[in-house]
């Protein structure tokens, strides 16, 4: 019998997994390519197999990743992300770059584009806040927008209706975006003369957290 048709016989975290030694033996140096070898320290269980102190999670999709130079990576981006840091751990380069893409917070809110769709939208604001978020014509696109923020309204659009807006710059150090939140009585806009992504953010939390109608929702911040 070849060594790479040993089995190996691991314990991830609690739980029992067993493969080949060839399915972990790459070209590429990984952190099972150092286990492997007879020079380094392990931690044996009672069992004989080798201990690794990772959680289980997601160790069947790295495995099929070693057997099979692919896998198919969930679309939701915490999933994507918990599999990204496990494959940054074992040094599994080619699963990092799979994970990148899904990772990507997505910034998929309707955009109005005319009067008719802001009163339609507005209509709804004594039943469920309304955020509106507006950007400058000749600017990124707004799914280039800092991360930071994409996950942020991500994070709020369950109990916020978020839609998007594109305005004419007034002059060049203008903002590159703003926000106006409307609900019942309440209509608020982003402090004038602030940008960038902390201030995004900071003043809308404030608001949030300070209106009596918008801190009765609980919103998850």
């Amino acid at each position: 019998m070849s060594s790479d048709s040993q089995i190996v016989k691991l314990n991830v975290g609690g739980t029992q997994f067993q493969t080949l030694k060839g399915t972990l033996s790459t070209p590429k140096e990984t952190f099972f390519t150092a286990m492997l070898r007879t020079d380094v320290p392990k931690t044996i269980d009672e069992s004989g197999a080798i201990f690794i102190d990772r959680s289980p999670k997601h160790f069947d999709l790295i495995l099929n990743f070693m057997r099979f130079g692919t896998v198919n990576i969930p679309k939701c981006s915490e999933a994507a992300k918990e599999i990204m840091y496990e494959a940054d751990f074992y040094m599994l380069g080619g699963l990092v770059k799979l994970c990148q893409p899904m990772c990507q917070e997505k910034f998929e809110f309707h955009e109005i584009k005319s009067e008719v769709e802001l009163i339609n939208a507005m209509a709804t604001s004594d039943v469920k806040p309304v955020l509106i978020v507006s950007y400058q014509e000749g600017c990124s696109k707004v799914n280039k927008i800092d991360q930071d923020v994409v996950q942020f309204l991500n994070k709020i659009s369950y109990q916020i209706n978020v839609y998007l807006k594109l305005i004419k710059p007034i002059n060049k150090t203008s903002k590159m975006w703003e926000w106006s939140i409307h609900f019942k009585n309440l209509m608020m806009e982003m402090p004038v003369g602030n940008a960038g992504t902390p201030i995004f953010i900071s003043s809308l939390e404030r608001i949030i957290k300070s209106d009596p109608n918008l801190r009765a929702l609980e919103i998850k911040l």
